[in-house]
């Protein structure tokens, strides 16, 4: 896979879980009604098999997504039927998507920077802007996520 297509299908590596809400807001996560989520929950076994951590940096954030061995081609499969997704959204399709999706995707429309390495171990992925106000953004989608995210593992007893 090339660096172009990870970049347009970095939304699946962040994507795991049950519907978590908060506070009755949009859930972060929502695997059963968010349109890119369902692509990924569509490869059995994978949600268990991919784990992810996400980290605030000075101009952004990081993001490793860590795939078990033997679970490669699923979450190529996944990534390219979220591509697909992502290609009807930009279309103009309305579908729904959950708060982190949302989110992910205000972002790239705000002009940020996405740099994408595959790794032995996965995927590591660099969003950043030159931008504080941008920075600010980020910094708050990463949180949000690593709080939503911690969150899931506990209920999945993880």
């Amino acid at each position: 896979m090339n660096k172009k297509f990870w970049s347009g299908v970095f939304c699946l590596a962040l994507l795991v879980a049950v519907g978590f809400t908060n506070g009755g807001e949009k859930a972060w996560f929502d695997i059963e009604n968010c349109a890119m989520c369902k692509n990924f929950a569509a490869q059995e076994g994978l949600m268990d098999n991919v784990d992810w951590e996400t980290h605030k940096i000075s101009n952004g954030m990081l993001t490793v997504t860590k795939i078990a061995s033997g679970y490669e081609e699923k979450f190529q499969k996944a990534a390219m039927a979220m591509q697909a997704t992502a290609t009807e959204l930009q279309s103009g399709e309305q579908m729904h998507l959950c708060g982190f999706c949302t989110s992910y995707g205000e972002l790239m429309m705000a002009g940020v920077s996405s740099d994408t390495i595959e790794s032995e171990i996965g995927v590591i992925q660099l969003v950043t802007s030159n931008d504080k106000a941008v920075v600010k953004k980020i910094h708050e989608h990463a949180q949000h996520t690593i709080d939503a995210y911690e969150v899931w593992l506990a209920e999945r007893g993880s």
